[in-house]
């Protein structure tokens, strides 16, 4: 091997992805939103153990600190959630656990004027759908609460399209946006081990990788060619809490394990990405429902040196 190569071989450091306990929120709820925007997560509930609330904090990672923000509008628990490059945004929840509680509404959050605006109405009513932002495109799309199609929200110009089926109805899943495709990950039933890839470019869906193990009510959130799967519980197994967090790899349409996660965190969590670190907030465990203010700071693994590398061997 050239002398060069060696070298920039020998520098590459792998780093083990971590999860650090972090401040606790100064409310415990679950069934809320979270969003990163301008190195700061906004999170919004959701419900204690026993109402719904409209809480809604900034939280800095910097100084591990909580300030109040205006409350989040709707009474809606379940929400789904996401963050866009400078908004954070509620989409769709209920207003309480019978069917026909479901409502079909969007909030707009922006962090820098901390109001709240109404956006045009989903094309259905969803309960704690899959929503993701994927970057390339700047588009926000909506899966799940058994509806088979995927929708797509655009912030620009404020409205809804009706976009391809999946290959079949979930519910209780994840979506998180994957090197330009949106990954919808487990649910309730026989889907809770499959997953299936949307490519936006072309409106359609393909299969991917089974996940290693089912999975229904988690959360995930997708970082460049990865997606990262936190929390939910798996309905085939004693209904178990899933403690590890399983990462997807786009490119190679591979699982993997990562860390172990917090079981009081289990469903019901919010996840926010801030930079290349994902908080996670609240949430309940399975087993035992307690509603939790916990917060937690997950930095993915790392490949110290190999971008040099590949760049070198790529030039010569």
């Amino acid at each position: 091997m050239d002398a060069v190569a060696f070298a920039l071989a020998k520098s590459i450091k792998v780093s083990d992805d971590i999860l650090i306990k972090k401040s606790n929120m100064p409310l415990a709820f679950k069934n809320g939103g979270a969003g990163g925007v301008n190195g700061k997560a906004y999170v919004f509930a959701g419900e204690t153990s026993s109402t719904i609330v409209a809480n809604h904090y900034e939280y800095d990672p910097t100084t591990d600190t909580y300030a109040v923000k205006d409350g989040s509008p709707g009474g809606l628990k379940s929400r789904g959630f996401c963050a866009s490059l400078t908004k954070v945004y509620s989409i769709g929840g209920a207003i309480g656990s019978m069917g026909g509680d479901e409502r079909n509404l969007i909030y707009e959050y922006d962090p820098t004027t901390n109001i709240w605006t109404s956006k045009a109405l989903m094309p259905v009513a969803m309960r704690g759908p899959g929503v993701a932002y994927n970057p390339n495109d700047r588009m926000i799309y909506v899966a799940g609460d058994n509806k088979l199609p995927m929708y797509q929200y655009d912030p620009s110009k404020n409205v809804w399209a009706t976009k391809a089926s999946m290959a079949k109805a979930r519910n209780g899943n994840g979506l998180a946006a994957v090197g330009g495709k949106l990954l919808a990950t487990g649910g309730i039933g026989d889907n809770d081990y499959t997953a299936e890839l949307y490519n936006p470019t072309t409106n359609s869906w393909s299969p991917a990788a089974n996940m290693p193990r089912n999975r229904r009510w988690h959360t995930s959130m997708g970082i460049g060619d990865n997606a990262y799967l936190f929390g939910g519980y798996d309905d085939f197994v004693n209904t178990n809490d899933i403690l590890n967090v399983h990462i997807y790899n786009v490119v190679e349409n591979k699982w993997t394990f990562g860390t172990t996660t917090i079981w009081e965190q289990a469903v019901g969590m919010m996840p926010a990405l801030v930079g290349d670190k994902i908080y996670t907030f609240g949430g309940a465990g399975y087993s035992s429902s307690v509603v939790q203010s916990l917060c937690h700071e997950y930095t993915p693994r790392k490949i110290d040196g190999l971008d040099a590398l590949l760049g070198w061997l790529a030039a010569n």
